[in-house]
């Protein structure tokens, strides 16, 4: 093709959030959705399946995926460790000593919330600086929170008893718990089962003369949990009941309050559980309040629902505008992670997250590729921050678009906003744009609730918008590349018919369709009434999600960078 003008490809790719693939029809709402589009998809193009959990994603075999791990494989091209396992290992819980103590944000916080011990020297395992210390102020209360359950998708309760475990040997008398119940990353109906465990562990500090207790609850999906500021309104109700106290039911014991609220609604599900109160009397309710002198520790390892919390205890006075918090306490905030090292959110933490480099988005920015993302508000942060590597502003030559999201219940309106998405980005294909990237959320947040009809009424939404982006694709000359993060949407009970809501292990769809070869005369004609032969892709089963970039890579004319997973695109 010498001195011929070579086309300048356009690579569209899709991640479809939450959309696995599994063979038993039951609960399956991929199986039973009517997906034309998708079919046809499936059928003429080059496709393959690629894991999307465990090893697949840095993380331990049998750990189901998510959309943090999946889009970090995903726009990064590496296997990468996961914050789960590093934090099992920063605590001490694996073959190392714990770090914990030696943190300066810990050290910090104890000169809050630690008693001077009676003893000279430290207790076996406690900080070398409680035992020095001469304060003589009263101690202020260790307030600890975040999403309380196993999943190890924004966290884990071992980490939270670890961290517990340190409180008592360095003295911290008072330990104030705001629980935040999961039932979407574990079963849906769960959170007594953690009570029963968590009454126990209270129950034998108290015994050796500390003060650790339940202080409020309310579940994820209620209070505190919001992300990409789609739902504020969380976060001020989770600040009103953590500050203020306010008007919420008031329940001697945590377990009183789920347990009556199950009783009102007996398919109530731990993740919508409504705000409560905990304490016998109105002077215990009040004093389990955060107040001047405390500290909070939240040990969230996974950044997206703890950013916005982290903002409201830990900006500069007056800086904060969302809502009102004229009335904040003096509090140290210390986040388990940073959770947004570019904006130094939060300023104290216990661990630092990893830097990624050479990462699809700046590798397309080094050979003068423009890109384009987008999302409606719930997954924007994973095809940006999580995207790029944990960066906050977006690349040079990489616009990003944000759809806002509705705050009507996923299930009265599972379409979402999937067509406005695709709408724009249509609308963007015609620019100079070469790899413009687009995530339905349908499938993981309306599958999230474990109800079958939504879901499958979901699935169809997602399948309507592709059907219109192979059109467009197809008068646009653009390769289109179609995969999913994680599964969900195809398993949403567990064998005795009870609604799952979290992730699963399933492998998830990839297909190239309407595949633009690199280097394509200008001159060489498209027939757009049919699509272009398939490439031949690799077929292993070790490909996973980090696979993705250097095939988006090769699909541009790209060098993969040296890091990456290869390409699926055979050689």
């Amino acid at each position: 093709m010498s001195g011929q003008a070579v086309a300048n490809n356009k690579v569209v790719l899709v991640v479809m959030d939450g959309v696995g693939l599994r063979e038993q029809e039951q609960g399956n709402a991929v199986k039973m959705a009517h997906l034309p589009n998708l079919q046809k998809l499936w059928r003429e193009g080059a496709t393959t399946t690629l894991g999307a959990s465990g090893k697949f994603v840095g993380m331990d075999d049998g750990e189901q995926g998510n959309s943090e791990v999946g889009h970090l494989a995903l726009g990064t091209g590496q296997i990468l460790p996961q914050d789960a396992r590093r934090v099992d290992e920063w605590l001490g819980l694996l073959d190392k000593p714990s770090q914990l103590p030696d943190a300066p944000a810990w050290q910090e916080m104890l000169a809050r919330c630690a008693r001077p011990k009676v003893a000279p020297e430290p207790l076996m395992g406690g900080s070398a600086a409680v035992a020095a210390s001469g304060a003589t102020q009263k101690a202020g209360t260790l307030h600890i929170s975040g999403i309380f359950g196993a999943g190890r998708v924004h966290s884990d309760t071992k980490h939270f008893y670890a961290i517990l475990a340190q409180a008592a040997k360095d003295n911290i008398k008072r330990v104030r718990l705001h629980l935040l119940t999961d039932g979407k990353d574990v079963p849906p109906q769960s959170s007594l089962e953690y009570l029963d465990e968590l009454a126990e562990v209270f129950a034998d500090y108290n015994q050796k003369g500390f003060d650790y207790a339940v202080a409020d609850g309310g579940g994820r999906e209620v209070i505190i949990c919001d992300r990409y500021y789609s739902n504020v309104g969380w976060v001020e109700k989770g600040y009103n009941l953590w500050v203020r106290g306010g008007d919420f039911p008031v329940f001697p014991t945590a377990r009183a309050a789920i347990e009556h609220f199950q009783k009102i609604n007996p398919e109530q599900q731990d993740q919508f559980m409504p705000a409560f109160l905990v304490g016998e009397t109105p002077a215990e309710v009040g004093n389990s309040r955060i107040k001047d002198g405390d500290a909070i520790i939240y040990f969230d390892f996974r950044a997206d629902r703890a950013i916005e919390i982290a903002e409201v205890f830990d900006s500069p006075k007056g800086w904060y505008d969302r809502f009102d918090i004229a009335d904040r306490p003096d509090v140290l905030f210390v986040g388990l992670m940073q959770y947004d090292p570019d904006r130094n959110i939060p300023s104290h933490f216990l661990m630092q997250k990893p830097k990624y480099s050479n990462v699809l988005a700046e590798i397309l920015q080094k050979a003068g590729k423009k890109s384009f993302a987008i999302s409606e508000s719930w997954k924007f942060g994973h095809m940006t921050f999580y995207w790029d590597g944990l960066k906050s502003a977006p690349y040079f030559g990489e616009t990003v678009v944000d759809v806002p999201a509705t705050e009507t219940p996923f299930t009265a309106r599972p379409w979402m906003k999937s067509a406005e998405t695709t709408d724009t980005l249509i609308q963007n294909l015609s620019n100079d744009f070469d790899f413009l990237r687009i995530n339905y959320p349908n499938g993981d947040m309306v599958g999230h609730s474990g109800e079958l009809e939504p879901t499958i009424i979901a699935m169809e939404a997602v399948d309507l918008a592709i059907g219109r982006l192979m059109a467009a694709c197809k008068q646009a000359d653009a390769t289109l590349v179609v995969t999913a993060d994680h599964g969900k949407a195809e398993e949403l009970n567990y064998p005795d018919g009870t609604p799952m809501t979290a992730h699963t292990l399933s492998r998830v769809p990839f297909t190239i369709w309407n595949y633009q070869p690199a280097g394509r005369a200008i001159s060489q004609p498209t027939d757009k009434t049919t699509s272009q032969p398939a490439p031949k892709l690799t077929t292993s089963p070790d490909a996973g999600l980090a696979n993705v970039a250097a095939t988006v890579a090769d699909l541009l004319a790209v060098t993969p960078d040296p890091s990456w997973q290869p390409s699926l695109l055979a050689k």
